[in-house]
């Protein structure tokens, strides 16, 4: 027994991201990454999410176990929305109030 292609098209649909089956693996794809699973039925167990990473030297790091497809669609969304940040001016808006925090953290110790 596989991925149910179903339960994937709508949840898809449902979070704005696109899927592909490569070879064993499904390729989902989401507006700041790519992540993969194993096309396989997990008989109970967790599924294990990959995600690509394009940055380091390793070419995929392993993204947690989740025990539904749900899960994971929720997993990829929360990893979007922490990694969205907007940018004014080419300095990244978040990082900037996270650097203040700490300035200010700095010197009162």
């Amino acid at each position: 027994m596989r991925l149910n292609r179903d339960i994937l098209m709508r949840l898809c649909a449902e979070y704005n991201f696109r899927y592909e089956i490569l070879g064993l693996f499904c390729k989902i794809t989401s507006k700041l990454g790519t992540y993969y699973i194993l096309d396989e039925d997990t008989e109970g167990r967790p599924i294990k999410l990959y995600h690509e990473n394009l940055y380091g030297k390793s070419g995929f790091h392993k993204h947690g176990k989740h025990n539904s497809l749900r899960c994971i669609f929720s997993a990829i969304s929360s990893h979007d929305k922490i990694y969205d940040v907007g940018s004014r001016n080419n300095v990244y808006t978040r990082m900037n109030d996270i650097f203040a925090k700490l300035h200010a953290v700095s010197w009162q110790m």
